[in-house]
């Protein structure tokens, strides 16, 4: 989160995050993503 330069946060949601493209592990970040969505589904 250090990379972070723009960030508007209402209450506890994240509205927008500008990150460098090459520091994200677009990855991880999909995997991560179909975790929660399998875990939700539940």
């Amino acid at each position: 989160m250090l990379s972070v330069k723009n960030c508007f946060i209402r209450g506890s949601v994240v509205r927008y995050v500008q990150l460098p493209g090459e520091e994200v592990d677009t990855q991880l970040l999909q995997d991560a993503a179909r975790k929660e969505a399998v875990v939700s589904t539940r």
